[in-house]
């Protein structure tokens, strides 16, 4: 490591250099130091950054209970020693808080003071040279006049006969004690070395399949640390993701005229008022996306409430989730608003400037880098809010409430069709709906099951809801699906005519299975109760009937249709003309514009295996990238949506049930109560508008 070779084979001499420090919060404010604009470096602080203190305090502890088995408290909660043994640590933050000096620094007291060794983690190699040649060497090891007297690089011989670099890792030594500092790239992770605490930067650009390296370098470790630091650039992903599994501490400052709990991030831009007079004033406005920039006005923090100026160093961490502390997994946030040192007037200027970007991604950036909270524009059209107003619109969680907008999650069945979807793979993910009308579609019920129990559970699911058809993804388990949709139709004792499957397709079977036909001159399957899903790529839209054959010679229907439009259709359930999604609707000749989300979500949750937290996560993990190749956009892939795509497979269901007229002449009950839903949510829907 051409950055460390001024050091090569410098060991001090003398036993314990280093001084006695007791915590890593004091090892920052005593010897770590931080460099200026113009080059000069000034003793660390906390002075304006104070939510760096509650990261710093729990690092120090975890310290504490396992390398010196020492009872620790953190947040009320007593842990005996070693119990934190194994813990993760997520630091989820906006740009430049300070994570790297944070990183770097806790690198240096790892080795030098604890003796534990220590894995800086980066997404490439590129990343990783320039850390060491730019922040460690310079900002770590230069300004700590005590530590590359402790330190020497690992060396072995080249062919030459001369010393070269064996690998990115240093020793650190006190002549008696020895630890390890390695900078390792996880594109191409090292799987031969032994790590007590490893820190992984900048996660998000870390491939997920190389994560799993990391632990596994810790397995005799008697800390096994793990922090996770970086920026949060999606919903339900990557270091968001790991914010939202664990504690989801967050930086909150109390109003000190009527005692609200704000937390800054979350309350932006009604966080900020303006002042045209130089002075805050409970009558100033809230900042508004109407407004235009003036660098004259005066724009500062007040309560959302009442208006009263607020201090931004003045807050507390305060845990969503206290309990996954339990769980050892603490989630931190840290967001440029809660850091009184950087100017708040920069804030709200770089805030219109993204504003002013047509393209939307200088906000998308904003809000990653600023708030710390990620918005991810077009590309990820089911956000939070979208998700928190499918949630409020008008629904419920008992029956009390007999109005047709509402809803509770049932397994009594109703007078309405009810449809299941399930993507399939070695989980299996369920999602049901209940058709209410053509305005409103809630889920019932949302569950997940390994695929060894998946035919079972989907059977008793279909009978016990009284569902009309499931709808179940071809390719994640073939024969899974191919035996619950020749079950569920009745074709697994259906003996077919022995031709051709071109053949099949211009003859007319009827009534078989338990009554479900294929009509051969229209070209569809007519009442089936399930049918396999295949989704294809190219241009073709709309839903395809088929015949899908088995090596065993039986038969069972199968749809094809456009990935992309059928998650985009899904997904458009969820959306309004509040987030850019105008559809008109037309029922019994009166046509008006959807002014709600069509798809509906409980506010609690009865089912065994899926969370609402859950469900959430993977209906905001339906987003779009693009091809590096082409600039074309597509739904991801391989990623933790399933649950999403199962509504998908649901929403396709329910567009075969809502066009086969055979269902409604067999059911005329649900037919005429179909009708009434569909008047009554069409005159809601054109009074809201109106």
């Amino acid at each position: 490591m051409d950055a460390l070779n001024h050091l090569n084979g410098l060991v001090h001499e003398s036993k314990n250099p280093a001084p006695k420090v007791a915590t890593f919060t004091e090892f920052l404010e005593k010897y770590a130091k931080v460099r200026l604009n113009d080059g000069r470096y000034i003793p660390y602080s906390f002075k304006g950054r104070r939510p760096l203190i509650f990261c710093s305090e729990i690092l120090s502890k975890i310290i504490q209970n396992t390398v010196h088995k020492t009872a620790v408290e953190i947040d009320g909660i007593f842990y005996a020693p070693e119990k934190l043994k194994g813990a993760t640590v997520s630091i989820c933050g906006g740009a430049q808080f300070g994570k790297t000096v944070l990183e770097l620094n806790f690198s240096a007291y790892c080795t030098s003071i604890e003796f534990t060794n220590f894995g800086y983690y980066t997404p490439d190699q590129i990343l990783l040279s320039t850390i060491v040649d730019t922040k460690f060497r310079p900002d770590v090891l230069d300004q700590i006049e005590w530590l590359p007297p402790m330190i020497q690089l690992n060396k072995a011989e080249g062919k030459s006969g001369k010393s070269v670099n064996k690998k990115n890792s240093y020793q650190v030594s006190d002549g008696e004690r020895t630890a390890f500092g390695y900078f390792v790239g996880l594109q191409k992770p090292t799987t031969t070395i032994s790590l007590d605490v490893a820190a992984c930067d900048e996660t998000d650009d870390i491939p997920k399949k190389n994560i799993g390296y990391v632990s596994g370098r810790m397995t005799t470790s008697a800390v096994k640390l793990t922090c996770f630091i970086g920026t949060q650039r999606i919903h339900g992903a990557g270091q968001h993701e790991r914010y939202e599994d664990g504690t989801q501490h967050k930086w909150v400052v109390e109003c000190p005229c009527c005692g609200m709990d704000i937390c800054i991030e979350e309350h932006w831009p009604h966080v900020c008022r303006v002042s045209a007079s130089g002075e805050p004033s409970v009558n100033d406005p809230q900042l508004s996306e109407e407004m235009t920039y003036d660098p004259a006005l005066l724009y500062y923090a007040a309560c959302p409430d009442c208006g009263t100026p607020i201090d931004r160093d003045r807050g507390e961490y305060k845990a969503d989730h206290p309990e996954k502390a339990k769980q050892l997994n603490f989630s931190i946030r840290v967001s440029q608003m809660g850091v009184a040192a950087i100017d708040w007037e920069s804030l709200v200027a770089s805030w219109f400037a993204a504003l002013q970007q047509a393209d939307g991604e200088a906000l998308i950036a904003w809000h990653c880098d600023r708030r710390a909270i990620p918005h991810a524009g077009a590309s990820q059209p089911i956000t939070p809010e979208v998700v928190q107003r499918c949630i409020e619109c008008g629904l419920r969680d008992s029956d009390s409430d007999e109005s047709d907008n509402s809803y509770c999650m049932s397994i009594t069945p109703k007078a309405h069709p009810r449809v299941i979807g399930m993507d399939t793979g070695p989980r299996c993910w369920i999602w049901m709906d209940e058709i209410r009308s053509a305005l409103c579609s809630p889920m019932i019920w949302a569950e997940k099951v390994s695929s060894g129990r998946a035919e079972f559970r989907l059977l008793e699911l279909f009978y016990l809801f009284g569902a009309d058809v499931a709808f179940l993804d071809a390719g994640g388990e073939p024969e899974l699906t191919k035996n619950i949709v020749l079950k569920l139709n009745g074709l697994d004792t259906y003996s077919p005519p022995v031709v051709s499957v071109a053949e099949l397709k211009r003859m007319t079977l009827a009534n078989i299975g338990a009554g479900i036909t294929w009509d051969g001159t229209r070209g569809r399957w007519v009442n089936i109760k399930a049918a396999a899903v295949l989704f294809g790529s190219g241009s073709a839209s709309g839903i395809q009937h088929d015949i899908g054959r088995t090596v065993d010679g039986e038969i069972y229907p199968l749809i094809k249709c456009n990935r992309f439009d059928s998650i985009s259709a899904a997904v458009n359930d969820f959306r309004t003309p509040k987030d850019g999604m105008a559809e008109h609707v037309t029922i019994n000749d009166q046509t008006a514009l959807r002014t709600m989300p069509r798809a509906r979500l409980p506010r609690t949750y009865i089912g065994s295996g899926a969370e609402m937290s859950v469900v959430h996560t993977h209906l905001t993990n339906l987003r779009k990238i693009k091809n590096p190749k082409t600039g074309d956009e597509d739904w991801a892939e391989g990623i933790e949506n399933h649950l999403g795509l199962a509504k998908v497979y649901a929403r396709l269901a329910a567009q075969v049930v809502l066009n086969a007229p055979v269902l409604h002449a067999g059911s005329p009950h649900r037919l005429g109560n179909s009708r009434r839903g569909d008047a009554l949510a069409m005159r809601r829907e054109r009074s809201m508008a109106g």
